[in-house]
């Protein structure tokens, strides 16, 4: 999933919290920094190792938030997984997040690259579920829309608007479904 953060605080603030999870065996890290260390985007894949039902989301949720929400928004992103992946050895793109002030000069694409190379030498499909935002690149690189899930936001007690995510399906070396 694209992430699109308004400020460098919101962005440091993630990659501190996915931090925590590099010593999984079945996930691999890319970080692109800066000569300085600075980090300006990275990126998480679930190289899953067995056919069973996944679940790679968070399932706490901080009260200040809105954790029905994000239960419920987790709860139907693994359940549209497990229905179009169980069964299959898979790569889930867990997240791609870009520094705002870095955004729009091809440093997603690349390293989206750098993983579906990794993925493709395995033999393995890549799936990710997007936001409006990261789909028409996605696109590009070879990911099919299977699903596609709106939330009203009001409901939850946001904004009046919709808010779309798309599940998606990139084949082996992005070739044709």
């Amino acid at each position: 999933m694209f992430v699109s953060f308004p400020s460098q605080d919101l962005f440091l603030l993630l990659i501190q919290h996915y931090h925590i999870g590099k010593t999984d065996p079945e996930t691999r890290f890319m970080k692109a920094t800066l000569p300085s260390g600075r980090i300006v985007g990275f990126a998480k894949w679930n190289f899953f190792s067995n056919s069973g039902p996944q679940n790679p989301f968070p399932t706490e949720f901080p009260p200040e938030g809105n954790p029905e929400l994000g239960k419920w928004l987790f709860g139907e992103f693994a359940r549209v997984m497990n229905e179009k992946m169980l069964g299959k050895k898979y790569v889930y793109m867990h997240i791609l997040v870009i520094d705002p002030e870095f955004q729009r000069q091809g440093l997603g694409k690349q390293m989206l690259e750098w993983g579906l190379k990794l993925v493709d030498d395995e033999g393995l499909e890549t799936y990710i579920d997007a936001s409006p935002e990261g789909k028409g690149l996605y696109e590009r690189l070879g990911w099919k829309t299977i699903n596609v899930l709106d939330v009203d936001l009001n409901k939850w007690g946001g904004k009046d608007e919709i808010s779309t995510a798309y599940s998606m399906i990139r084949p082996v070396g992005g070739k044709n479904m």
